[in-house]
């Protein structure tokens, strides 16, 4: 976490294999919406995002919708572009609803 202010982070993410790691800024200004912004990262290019924006849904329950648009800077990081364009949707399906999920049972 580089900084934290009321409406807004700057936050490194990365993981170890494949090694990926980016510096993301986080805005949640907008009520129900979080948008996150490349601002650095060897693999994607400044500018690249995810945007989440979810919903009380009538009878209980979210909808939730998000947004993934990303530039690869390099051949193995387009790779990685591809194959979530193929499995990228169910893949965010699932993480959301187990992400969700566990917020509304109190365990995140």
């Amino acid at each position: 976490m580089h900084r934290v202010g009321e409406v807004d982070a700057d936050v490194q993410e990365g993981q170890d294999f494949p090694k990926l790691f980016a510096t993301w800024h986080y805005d949640w200004s907008t009520p129900g919406t979080v948008a996150m912004t490349v601002t650095e990262s060897a693999y994607a290019a400044k500018g690249g995002m995810h945007l989440v924006r979810a919903a009380a849904r009538a009878g209980g329950g979210s909808d939730v919708h998000g947004i993934w648009e990303m530039t690869a800077k390099n051949f193995s990081a387009n790779f990685g572009v591809v194959v979530m364009r193929v499995v990228g949707a169910r893949f965010f399906s699932v993480y959301y609803r187990r992400v969700f999920d566990g917020v509304a049972a109190g365990e995140r």
